[in-house]
């Protein structure tokens, strides 16, 4: 499901390519000029191809995108024979993620969301396919970039960070980063430990979030970053641009190594 652009549910090919991509605008910083939106043979509303190109796009990882949700009030939108999403890469901040996803015969709905906005609702698809992959070491700059931020508030340098990811669960995952610590000349190190669940429509939520150490050097970093990790403990974040409506995944598979990655099957 896409947010849209504008106030009014499109009526043309041009209108929709132009909604789709003022929906993602709201969500990702988008490369000037880009051809994001591409729609491919047929006429309005039952086209040849859909594609959408995420590849470039950037996002704030401190702005969690709301999930679009319809109320319920639908009317027939339009169809595609092939449906492709990709982002080769995207970024959240400095993490390069791997989109990729592929159905045929999709099918979206029109409906607005609580606030009156216009969203696209996938209702039904064909041999669909979405895979999301980053390397670890692209988490680890991420993680070292957000723990960086948290301490210079307080006037603590983190000097490094280390990520210990160990898979628990098919789709949960518990994290281990070990935090080195300096403030003036004193250094101290401390663990801030936290566990992932992927549920079927590909949210992710980060819970048990904890900070610890010892000595006096470790608890003061903690206090400087405790307040940041209660901003996103329980907080549940769309890995994709495209929500999945009422289209249920099934089959999601979860790996963890050098490369973290989720894959999972949809429609017929």
């Amino acid at each position: 499901m896409f947010h849209l652009g504008g106030s009014s549910f499109p009526a043309t090919r041009e209108q929709l390519v132009e909604a789709v991509k003022e929906g993602i605008r709201g969500l990702l910083s988008l490369p000037p000029g880009k051809d994001v939106v591409r729609i491919e043979g047929g006429n309005y509303p039952t086209f040849d191809r859909v594609t959408v190109d995420l590849t470039a796009a950037r996002s704030d990882a401190d702005k969690i995108p709301p999930e679009p949700r319809g109320t319920g009030q639908r009317q027939p939108g339009v169809s595609t024979a092939r449906l492709e999403v990709g982002g080769h890469p995207l970024y959240i901040r400095t993490a390069a993620i791997e989109l990729s996803l592929t159905a045929s015969a999709a099918r979206f709905d029109y409906d607005r969301d609580s606030a009156g906005r216009p969203v696209l609702v996938l209702t039904d698809a064909r041999d669909g396919n979405v895979t999301l992959q980053t390397r670890k070491q692209d988490l680890d700059a991420l993680v070292l970039a957000g723990a960086r931020e948290a301490g210079a508030q307080h006037g603590i340098q983190i000097v490094e960070t280390q990520l210990t990811l160990t898979q628990t669960g098919d789709r949960s995952v518990a994290a281990d980063v070990r935090v080195k610590a300096k403030k003036l000349f004193v250094t101290a190190i401390v663990h801030i430990r936290g566990k992932l669940n992927i549920d079927e429509a590909l949210n992710a939520q980060i819970i048990d979030l904890s900070c610890s150490g010892e000595g006096m050097m470790s608890e003061m970093a903690c206090t400087a970053i405790r307040p940041q990790l209660q901003k996103i403990n329980g907080q549940t974040i769309p890995l994709t641009a495209l929500s999945m409506g009422q289209v249920r995944l099934r089959d999601l598979k979860l790996q963890v190594g050098d490369v973290m990655k989720a894959s999972a099957v949809f429609g017929s």
